[in-house]
């Protein structure tokens, strides 16, 4: 699913109601940004890419989302295999820590924002891990702060 941008360009939307990776259209291997004056450069343009993933398309029904990031891993590896470095900034520690603490829904206090970060960072971490490992791409993650991680793919 496709949505424009402030800047007009494209930003493709994968999620809970978007289209599975084989009726994707554009996919990551095809998408282009729109520039007004140039012509348009597509991904194979750039030799890395950052792709920001959110904590809602990596969890849902309080579980990794494992289809979507299985898709997403496809296309990340795609990417790898065409010599593109790619960083991956992604959120989801505290939604994953909060699943397996079972913590309620709502604001937290700050002490169960801290250990929800610290319980999903490890399964954040390993999640990514798995799924990337599938393609021979080694996963290296850096935290930053409680809400953010990136991972370095590396083959």
């Amino acid at each position: 699913m496709k949505r424009p941008t402030m800047t007009g360009g494209d930003v493709i939307e994968r999620g809970p109601g978007a289209e599975p990776a084989s009726l994707r259209t554009p996919s990551l291997k095809t998408a282009s940004l729109k520039t007004p004056s140039r012509k348009m450069p597509s991904l194979t343009d750039f030799r890395r890419i950052v792709v920001k993933v959110g904590s809602s398309l990596i969890i849902g029904a309080l579980r990794v989302n494992e289809d979507w990031l299985a898709a997403l891993a496809d296309d990340i590896a795609w990417l790898h295999g065409d010599k593109r470095d790619v960083l991956i900034v992604s959120s989801g520690a505290i939604a994953l820590g909060r699943a397996v603490l079972k913590l309620p829904k709502g604001p937290l206090k700050l002490e169960d924002s801290q250990a929800a970060a610290a319980v999903g960072q490890i399964a954040l971490a390993r999640t990514w891990s798995e799924a990337l490992s599938r393609h021979g791409i080694t996963a290296k993650e850096i935290p930053y702060g409680l809400c953010l991680s990136f991972v370095v793919c590396e083959m």
